[in-house]
């Protein structure tokens, strides 16, 4: 018999969470490199900023950690973005100038949540703990999280050409909403959809 339960998450789930971050956003490996683990290890663990531990929640098996979701409003973008420009900055030192042009690409090209919207930044689970219900369960945790905070529905990206994610989300309610233009990362063709929840309260 198999227990699980999702709680938030804590800063000594900073190992599993980096793990799990790496697996969910191949584009983080890309933009930062070798140091997109330190990076990762060191965000999570301080507050405020929408890498921390502050935003996630991670779903437990019979007391092991199996996935991870991290996700935050329009508004905590808008409070955290500078602090977690700061504390990359410190990390990356001027790598982080290096990294610039790639950055402001992302987030031109992919945009961020609308005020009425819940966004989960990424959501990941290990493989061995697949088909366990744990993705659904962390999509529930979402939804009441976009309840709490007064939200109309729960968003995501997904990279166009992931038919698994895409059919995994539809599965549950997720309906596309808009094809991001493609865009280029070191000489990589990114291409994402945006695709929305419709909570019914």
């Amino acid at each position: 018999m198999r227990s699980q339960i999702i709680r938030k998450g804590r800063p000594d789930d900073v190992t599993h969470f980096t793990k799990l971050i790496l697996i969910a956003g191949k584009l983080l490996n890309v933009l930062y490199g070798k140091k997109s683990k330190q990076l990762m290890e060191y965000l999570y663990c301080q507050p405020k900023n929408i890498y921390s531990y502050e935003h996630t929640f991670f779903a437990e098996v019979n007391g092991k950690v199996g996935g991870m979701v991290l996700g935050y409003s329009k508004e905590i973008i808008q409070q955290e973005q500078q602090r977690t420009r700061e504390l990359m900055i410190y990390i990356l030192k001027l790598g982080y100038l290096v990294r610039m042009k790639n950055l402001i690409k992302v987030h031109r090209y992919l945009g961020t949540p609308d005020i009425n919207e819940y966004f989960i930044s990424h959501i990941a689970n290990y493989p061995e703990f697949r088909n366990l219900g744990i993705g659904k369960n962390l999509i529930n945790m979402a939804v009441n999280e976009a309840l709490r905070i007064g939200k109309q529905k729960v968003g995501l990206d997904v990279i166009r050409k992931n038919d698994n994610a895409i059919a995994f989300y539809e599965k549950y309610g997720f309906k596309k909403v808009y094809d991001y233009p493609p865009f280029l990362i070191k000489g990589q063709n990114y291409e994402y959809v945006k695709m929305e929840l419709p909570i019914i309260r």
